[in-house]
């Protein structure tokens, strides 16, 4: 019995993160009461409606289309899914790595150029993405990557500062 409570609890916070659903709906769609569903959904946001929106135009632009062209869409999107989650654990693990070898033996130098390796298998199978341009006050231009970089070397100290610069030449 314990078990299936605990996946009733998952399942309404599942359903309220939708953002379809009110209190009072879950309550009698689950049959318990509107103070129990609130217990579970407090402090929940609904962070859900923008997967609901994207998932209902994907389903409407595949509404009036052939058997075959839906099911070689369903495997493109599927293929690709896996090739994203792919690269980005890839991405995530060498980061991490990074971050904790930072004055042990693997330099600055060869984690860059292990996270090159990922992004250029990355453009080789997903092809290349535009970067969103960042307008900041000068008025040049600069990539997401380059501004997350800009502020993150502000945050460092002068001497990890010139180490980067020493390992980018």
């Amino acid at each position: 019995m314990q078990k299936n409570f605990e996946k009733l609890k998952a399942v309404i916070v599942g359903e309220w993160r939708t953002g379809a659903y009110s209190i009072r709906d879950l309550a009698r769609n689950h049959e318990v009461s509107v103070g129990f569903v609130a217990k579970q959904t407090a402090g929940v946001e609904k962070d859900g409606l923008e997967v609901v929106n994207a998932g209902v135009a994907y389903k409407q632009g595949l509404a009036e289309r052939d058997e075959h062209f839906v099911n070689a869409v369903h495997d493109v999107v599927a293929e690709r899914t896996k090739h994203i989650i792919f690269f980005n654990n890839a991405t995530v693990r060498n980061l991490s790595e990074m971050v904790g070898k930072i004055g042990r033996e693997t330099t600055i130098a060869e984690h860059r150029i292990a996270q090159a390796a990922i992004k250029d298998g990355r453009e080789t199978i997903l092809g290349k993405t535009p970067d969103t341009a960042v307008q900041v006050n000068v008025g040049e231009k600069m990539s997401v990557a380059d501004a997350i970089r800009a502020a993150g070397r502000e945050r460092l100290s002068p001497e990890l500062q010139e180490m980067i610069k020493q390992g980018c030449k």
